[in-house]
C-alpha cells in the first residue's frame, strides 16, 4: 500500500510514523486543518480575545533581549578569559 501513494500521502505516513515512534507521540498541526480550518485558525488568532499568540510574541520578544544579553555576555567571557586563570 506504501508504494501507491501520492506525494501528501507520503508526506503524512513519514510524519505519523516519526510522530508514533517518539517517546512522546506527536502529529505535526498541518494535519489536523484542511484549508477552511486554517483559515479559521487564523483568524481565530487576530481576534482579540485569542490572547495566547501575543503573550508568546511578548514573551519571546522579552527573552530574546535577555537570550542575546546572556550569549553576549558568556561569549565574552570565553573569548576574554585570561589563559593564567584557566582552570583546566
Amino acid at each position: 500500500m506504501l508504494d501507491t501513494l501520492t506525494a501528501p500521502d507520503e508526506e503524512f505516513a513519514a510524519d505519523v510514523l516519526d510522530g508514533l515512534g517518539r517517546p512522546q507521540k506527536t502529529l505535526p498541526c498541518r494535519w489536523l486543518y484542511d484549508d477552511r480550518g486554517s483559515q479559521l485558525f487564523e483568524e481565530i488568532t487576530d481576534l482579540p480575545e485569542y490572547y495566547p499568540t501575543r503573550t508568546e510574541t511578548k514573551i519571546l520578544e522579552a527573552c530574546r533581549v535577555q537570550a542575546l544579553t546572556y550569549d553576549e555576555i558568556s561569549t565574552s567571557a570565553i573569548v576574554n578569559f585570561p589563559p593564567s586563570q584557566a582552570i583546566f
